[in-house]
C-alpha cells in the first residue's frame, strides 16, 4: 500500500513532473505527465480533486492508505493560505 501523504506532497512538488504517478505504479502516465507538464495541467487538476475527494488510487487499484477527508482538504486549504500570503506580501514591499 502507498501512503496518502507521500502521495499528496509528491502531487504537490512534483505533480507536472508525473512523481505522484511514479509513486502510485502509474509509470506510463508518468512518463506522459513528465513530457506534457502534468497534460499542460488539465491532468494535474483532475488528480487533484480526486485526490482530495479520496479516490486517487494505486496501479493496483488499491485505496491509498491513511486517507482522511481533514487530511484530504488539508491539502487544499494550506497551500492555499502559502499562496494567499505569498501574493499579500507582495503588497506589503511597496
Amino acid at each position: 500500500m502507498r501512503s496518502y501523504i507521500v502521495t499528496g506532497l509528491l502531487l504537490i512538488f512534483g505533480g507536472p513532473l508525473g512523481l505522484h504517478r511514479f509513486y502510485t505504479g502509474y509509470v506510463g502516465m508518468g512518463v506522459l505527465y513528465l513530457l506534457t507538464g502534468g497534460l499542460l495541467g488539465f491532468g494535474l487538476l483532475y488528480d487533484y480533486i480526486k485526490f482530495v475527494a479520496g479516490e486517487f488510487d494505486d496501479a493496483d487499484g488499491e485505496a491509498l492508505e491513511g486517507y482522511e477527508p481533514a487530511i484530504g482538504w488539508g491539502f487544499v486549504i494550506v497551500p492555499l493560505i502559502i499562496w494567499l500570503t505569498l501574493r499579500l506580501s507582495i503588497f506589503a514591499r511597496a
